[in-house]
């Protein structure tokens, strides 16, 4: 992968659903990046532990320089530049979706949610992040709502530090 200039701060559009700033990372990679995949590492999922439910799982990823969507939405525009070390084989045959986690997208479905870091499981139901698969030979886009007791079976995308 060459490297890419990638604005993290322009706001990434997906359906109908909206950016609450109360729903995101303090530590998310904001500003101008130069996007080189030898700074990309993945925060493997937790083996052979409980599994954590939505909620706890962004909550353990504070404090982490992880990548938003605009990202997500890059990549997916110039596929060609993914390199295939990111395709991480699951023990179920396939690949490991690669989740964005510095944007959570809210789904405003008519009664007031609270923030994903103060909610119970039943709470994060609307609330999502977007991810990255590769499936049936292409890289394509799929989401993880954070409501799920299973988002440890994602890999997440954060930025090394130089």
């Amino acid at each position: 992968m060459s490297t890419c200039l990638i604005d993290c701060d322009a706001m990434p559009c997906f359906r109908e659903w909206v950016i609450r700033p109360q729903d995101q990372l303090p530590h998310a990679v904001r500003g101008t990046i130069e996007l080189d995949a030898s700074k990309v590492r993945f925060i493997a999922p937790q083996k052979g532990k409980v599994r954590r439910s939505g909620h706890e799982w962004l909550k353990a990823l504070k404090g982490e320089p992880v990548l938003n969507a605009c990202v997500l939405q890059y990549l997916l525009s110039r596929s060609d530049l993914i390199p295939d070390s990111w395709k991480l084989p699951s023990e179920d045959g396939g690949y490991f979706a690669i989740a964005f986690p510095g944007t959570v997208y809210y789904s405003d479905d008519g009664w007031n949610e609270p923030s994903v870091f103060d909610a119970t499981d039943e709470e994060t139901s609307t609330t999502f992040v977007r991810c990255l698969l590769f499936s049936e030979g292409r890289w394509k886009e799929t989401f993880a709502r954070l409501a799920r007791d299973d988002l440890d079976s994602y890999f997440l995308a954060a930025i090394w530090t130089p």
